[in-house]
């Protein structure tokens, strides 16, 4: 942590490392590197990654922290089926199509990214909502409501945050009741 580090793709890790913290780098891929079997909790925090193709995470993979990064989309991620705590926030993603989260996943943070809850699967909604909602931390930002078709406030959401959106239309007013 605290390097100037741009890349780590020739590295060789210890066989027996558990955790690694690479945070607050310059990293922009991780394309190339090889983590060790045994790494549990890896920390990819304030970074500048832009994407995650071609990396393979380790199956013994618990803990996975990429807050403050560029990233934009998930696309074709394989998440290892161990993960328990996942961190995305402060990213640049728009959407979780064609993720698929790992059952085991007990905290999911997608605060402070462009996600529109409109644009979510079905399946999404449901595991966001229901499974994780004791630890799920999720800012939406929406960039557009439109207020003559309300129907997604019927949704049940744990939690909607309008605030700190690009939304530049505010003439109508938003009414939420939430029980």
């Amino acid at each position: 942590s605290y390097n100037q580090l741009t890349s780590v793709d020739r590295v060789e890790f210890p066989d027996s490392l558990q955790f690694l913290s690479l945070g607050e780098n310059q990293l922009t891929s991780l394309s190339g590197v090889e983590f060790p079997d045994s790494l549990q909790e890896l920390d990819l925090y304030d970074n500048q990654l832009t994407s995650l193709d071609w990396v393979g995470f380790p199956d013994s993979l618990t803990k996975l922290v990429l807050q403050y990064n560029q990233l934009t989309s998930l696309d074709w991620v394989g998440f290892p089926d161990s993960l328990q705590e996942l961190d995305l926030s402060y990213n640049q993603l728009t959407s979780l199509d064609w993720v698929e989260f790992p059952n085991s996943l007990g905290y999911l943070g997608l605060s402070n990214n462009c996600i529109d809850p409109l644009s979510l699967s079905q399946e999404d909604r449901n595991f966001i909502t229901t499974r994780n909602k004791k630890y799920l931390k999720s800012d939406f930002w929406i960039s557009y409501i439109d207020y003559n078709n309300p129907s997604w406030m019927n949704e049940q959401y744990v939690c909607l945050w309008i605030e700190y959106n690009p939304s530049t239309s505010t003439s109508n007013p938003v009414t939420a009741s939430l029980a």
